[in-house]
């Protein structure tokens, strides 16, 4: 997965006027396997990987709120050459390098409810998560995205999934299940 993510990155920065192409041809990949098999530590280790090749940003996706710790501790621990921000209290690019992961819940942007995504709306202290994935962009990284048990509220027609696809368009985009829905994999 890691040589992967690095050439799909390569191909789009050689490029940049084709990344959508190059993303949906060879930047999405499905990782199948059973509950705890490690799969956040095997698309930890792919990210770091690649992270350590390309400028590459990446935003991870829990399922539910109390799976963020978790994730934040668990990407600590298998990929120490990431390093894990949380996009409520820091959204600036000022500082941002290569790696940098920032772990939250669909619920905290892919909602019709305003006062629940408010890491979408720029404020006094903290510029949107839109702006960020914008400044970063403008940067020169390249947008990694990584959705954690992506059989929960992720799927065609959602807030979740108009947000990944408006929003944030990852240039690289990681999935990880022990279920997929066969109809809702492509």
């Amino acid at each position: 997965i890691a040589a992967a993510l690095i050439d799909t990155a390569s191909k789009i920065r050689a490029a940049p006027r084709r990344r959508t192409e190059i993303t949906r041809q060879n930047g999405c990949f499905l990782l199948e396997a059973p509950t705890a098999s490690g799969k956040t530590v095997m698309l930890a280790v792919a990210a770091e990987r690649a992270a350590a090749e390309q400028p590459i940003v990446w935003f991870w996706w829990a399922p539910f709120k109390g799976v963020v710790d978790q994730t934040a501790a668990a990407l600590r621990t298998a990929a120490p050459g990431l390093r894990v921000r949380d996009p409520r209290t820091d959204r600036t690019l000022l500082g941002t390098r290569e790696g940098d992961v920032f772990v939250a819940t669909w619920a905290s942007v892919a909602t019709r409810n305003a006062e629940s995504r408010r890491m979408r709306t720029d404020d006094d202290l903290q510029s949107a998560l839109d702006s960020l994935v914008a400044a970063a962009r403008e940067a020169g990284f390249l947008i990694g995205a990584v959705v954690d048990e992506a059989r929960h509220s992720f799927k065609p027609n959602t807030e979740a999934f108009r947000f990944l696809q408006q929003g944030l368009r990852p240039d690289l985009l990681m999935l990880a299940t022990a279920t997929p829905a066969d109809r809702d994999i492509e």
